[in-house]
């Protein structure tokens, strides 16, 4: 995002008041909590996902979620015998996990409070495009992870992907409100770009997914699926799922 606010900035927006360098993106704010809240089944399944992709048994790994909000991805990871922990920058988020029994620890992506080669695991979700330093987040990512660690950062791709160049081609929604979504969004990613993003943080065996937000449904489904087809070989869905290994 050009012009990018500032750490004030940042923390002026965290507590709901948008300043004035990003009113001209309007003010779609989302609420966090309430999104990952209706995640928990996604997270259960991937949890598992993850637990199999280890080859460990889960009470032996050491799981780490960065940007936890309100703490549905380790209550998930909790529930299935994994040792989770979690951080969260916004304070409201980890007061309300803390309410439903969850502890998470107050901190940022970029300055991770533990030690090195702590984790099994590392996981990101949606998170990565509202960091002020990216690059510095997957390196702290790659430090706390044991070696042979597995490392997932999702994200969204909002403006490289297919159906927003179908979109825009057909001229059907305007480009602004179909892919700002969001204020709160300070990096804009592509598959190449986690892809590079990992590479340079030092990870290895790294695979990139596209994943598509909605299915086609009605008279959709036959050119949304040959949208989805074109889009396995350029450009990709509206999410990026980045996983890599440390070395």
């Amino acid at each position: 995002m050009s012009p990018r606010p500032d750490e004030q900035e940042r923390s002026e927006l965290f507590s709901g008041k948008v300043p004035v360098i990003l009113e001209p993106y309007s003010k779609a704010e989302a609420n966090y909590g309430a999104v990952t809240q209706s995640r928990l089944p996604f997270f259960r399944e991937r949890i598992l996902q993850l637990i199999n992709e280890s080859g460990k048994e889960p009470s032996s790994i050491r799981f780490l979620d960065i940007g936890a909000s309100s703490g549905y991805m380790v209550q998930a990871a909790s529930e299935a015998g994994v040792q989770a922990e979690g951080i969260e920058p916004s304070a409201s988020g980890v007061a309300a996990a803390r309410e439903r029994g969850i502890t998470l620890m107050l901190g940022t992506a970029e300055n991770l409070p533990y030690a090195d080669n702590t984790f099994d695991i590392v996981h990101s979700h949606h998170v990565f495009e509202h960091v002020a330093d990216p690059m510095k987040a997957a390196q702290e990512a790659y430090r706390v992870l044991k070696p042979g660690g597995l490392v997932l950062i999702e994200v969204p791709n909002q403006f490289g992907n297919i159906r927003f160049w179908r979109d825009v081609l057909f001229n059907r929604v305007h480009q602004r409100k179909r892919d700002i979504r969001s204020i709160h969004h300070l990096s804009f990613f592509s598959r190449k770009a986690m892809h590079k993003l990992l590479s340079q943080a030092g990870f290895s065996s790294i695979h990139i997914l596209s994943k598509y937000t909605l299915t086609p449904r009605g008279l959709q489904v036959i050119p949304g699926y040959l949208t989805m087809l074109l889009g396995l070989f350029y450009l990709g869905g509206e999410r990026v799922i980045g996983k890599g290994h440390r070395h």
